[in-house]
């Protein structure tokens, strides 16, 4: 019986000996600084064990229960490992940091109190925080806010499916020079936003009395759920500061961000991120009353012209109808009208065509080309077109309707496939359209008809089915007809299907990010290399789940890898950028067995 307390304390003394191999910390960086000046609070995990290096379970969300005042927010992760060596045993470490920008209403002091989270099963505790916020003096040089800020101007309200054109500004002041954009961010949940271009529009713009560079990319903004909604932008840029003494230095006497290779006599280059205040839209729904049967989701303001490519026509006979709709709106959602139902006709679904007036997309027109064709002799009327829209500036539908079109109709040829044939069989028409049933003729069988109409015929000696031109012909309209078929299958399924354009989308752009991955570490540019093989990865997750990964981390990409091999080489690459990215500094790094571990990713994705 004397053996069951010792176990029991063995017992305990083994699961304290687990529970002490988890251990956080949490500080401010600085812990003393000028009110406006750039901090930062980290957390920091560590977890060690003797027989093999840890396993990392990203902290996802780490809700803090008071922060005393200070705005907290865009938490990041990154992690690093270490291997100690004592008396022939090993200790190995794995460490994360969940690093966050800190912003501070007033001077003073605040207090992040102890708080707990659950890792690995486990609670743990992370302890307190300090940080003492001083009041600028009145010759103290200009805040990082003041130098580099970013500015986002949209609507306190906007409709659901409503596209606008924003800017997103990138201010610099006139004595910082911007070495680099490593990343750009985004929070918006509820909103679909255009891709942000390489390329921005330079301008120079004097703001509350101080000489900035401002950096424009034009962007269009379609909300997609109703209620309030959060939205925000963000970048990651290197700088080069002025002055490099300390007391006019920006970032005090000594960077939190650390040192950069791009110091110099002329100031001293920082990373760091900067980004929008927060913002808020409230989208409403459209109003259900008053809404036209023929709104398919057009809203902005537009124009409506019909018009055909032909004053008269033969019964059976295809004619072009052709809708054309200019204005400033949500183009993309905007469908082919429907034409109204006639006796005298048999129309097809059409084919549609958008010409941009703008570099976004915003304005322009957008043409749709209907097959009619006739079905009775004499004098007719083209299907009637009628087109609504909803314009947010009146708050009202708007509906457009075509004038009528005349077309005079005359009867069939006799013979003639297209005006009277139906399998095989020839019904001369003699001016009775009742008396000869009218083919149907599938869309693009109609547009091939329309193409190729009949011309005046005239007499071939000798037997065509002899003549090699004859088959060439042929072969040639019916290797036209496959690729027509083809392309607009494809130009349907990327109008109709999201998940397929965008990983059509995502395929392109993988490969333009892959070869600068490539060309980076070519060049030993590896900060570059890491950045651009991270985004050719997410890329290529999004091309082969079809869901929008462009801006995931390893966790999410995980499912995406089909061998454990290929997950471990992501994993290591994850790390390594995440490792340049938010210590602002290269490492030394074997980029050519980093090149062949994305090759092998990239296969496996």
């Amino acid at each position: 019986m004397s053996r069951i307390p010792l176990i029991l304390l063995a017992l305990i003394g083994l699961q304290s000996m687990a529970m002490a191999e988890i251990a956080a910390s949490a500080r401010f960086q600085p812990t003393r600084v000028n009110l406006g000046n750039p901090i930062r609070y980290i957390v920091e995990i560590y977890e060690t064990d003797k027989q093999k290096m840890p396993s990392v379970e990203p902290v996802t969300s780490m809700q803090i229960p008071d922060t005393n005042g200070l705005n907290v927010r865009n938490a990041r992760t990154t992690s690093g490992s270490s291997t100690q060596i004592y008396n022939m045993q090993a200790t190995y470490k794995r460490t994360q940091s969940i690093i966050s920008d800190v912003e501070a209403p007033t001077p003073g002091t605040y207090t992040i109190p102890s708080y707990t989270i659950r890792y690995k099963g486990q609670t743990l505790t992370i302890p307190s925080a300090k940080l003492e916020v001083l009041k600028r003096g009145e010759n103290a040089a200009p805040t990082v806010d003041e130098l580099v800020f970013l500015k986002a101007e949209v609507p306190q309200q906007m409709y659901i499916g409503q596209t606008i054109e924003m800017d997103l500004q990138l201010y610099i002041d006139s004595s910082v020079r911007l070495r680099r954009i490593h990343s750009f961010d985004r929070t918006s949940d509820g909103f679909v936003l255009s891709e942000l271009k390489n390329d921005s529009e330079d301008s120079m713009q004097n703001y509350k009395g101080r000489r900035y560079q401002v950096d424009t990319w034009p962007l269009t903004l379609t909300p997609i759920q109703t209620g309030l909604q959060d939205l925000s932008f963000q970048f990651r840029i290197s700088a080069q500061f002025p002055d490099q003494s300390g007391t006019n230095s920006p970032f005090g006497q000594r960077s939190p961000f650390g040192g950069s290779i791009f110091d110099d006599f002329f100031g001293r280059t920082e990373q760091f991120n900067v980004y929008t205040e927060p913002l808020q839209v409230e989208v409403l729904p459209l109003p259900e009353a008053d809404k036209p049967e023929s709104f398919s989701g057009a809203i902005g303001d537009f124009s409506l012209q019909v018009y055909s490519d032909a004053k008269s026509s033969r019964v059976g006979e295809p004619v072009m109808l052709s809708v054309e709709i200019a204005g400033s709106g949500n183009f993309d959602r905007i469908e082919g009208p429907e034409l109204a139902e006639s006796p005298a006709w048999r129309s097809y679904k059409p084919e549609s065509t958008f010409v941009p007036s703008d570099a976004i997309g915003l304005h322009g027109k957008k043409r749709f080309d209907y097959i009619c064709i006739p079905q009775q002799a004499g004098s007719q009327e083209l299907p009637a077109v009628r087109f609504s829209f909803f314009d947010p500036k009146s708050k009202q539908y708007i509906e457009l309707d075509s004038p009528p079109i005349p077309m005079e109709v005359a009867p069939g040829k006799p013979g003639n496939p297209s005006a009277g044939t139906l399998n095989g069989d020839a019904h001369p028409l003699n001016g009775d359209t009742a008396s000869a049933p009218i083919p149907k003729l599938s869309a693009e069988e109609a547009l091939l008809v329309l193409d190729y109409r009949p011309r005046a015929s005239r007499t071939v000696d000798g037997n065509w089915l002899r003549q090699p031109l004859f088959y060439v012909f042929h072969g040639t309209i019916a290797l036209a007809f496959a690729f027509g078929i083809v392309r607009l299958r494809q130009r349907r399924k990327l109008q109709q299907d999201h998940s397929y354009r965008l990983a059509r989308e995502a395929g392109k752009a993988a490969k333009a990010a892959l070869s600068e991955a490539m060309a980076s570490a070519t060049a030993g540019d590896s900060e570059s290399f890491y950045a651009s093989a991270c985004r050719s990865i997410r890329l290529a997750a999004t091309e082969a789940s079809g869901k929008d990964l462009r801006n995931a981390d390893y966790p999410e990409i995980r499912p995406c890898l089909r061998s454990e091999t290929a997950a471990e080489a992501c994993e290591s690459l994850f790390q390594k950028a995440d490792t340049i990215r938010y210590s602002g500094q290269s490492q030394q790094a074997n980029l050519e067995a980093d090149r062949q571990k994305l090759e092998s990713i990239l296969k496996a994705l």
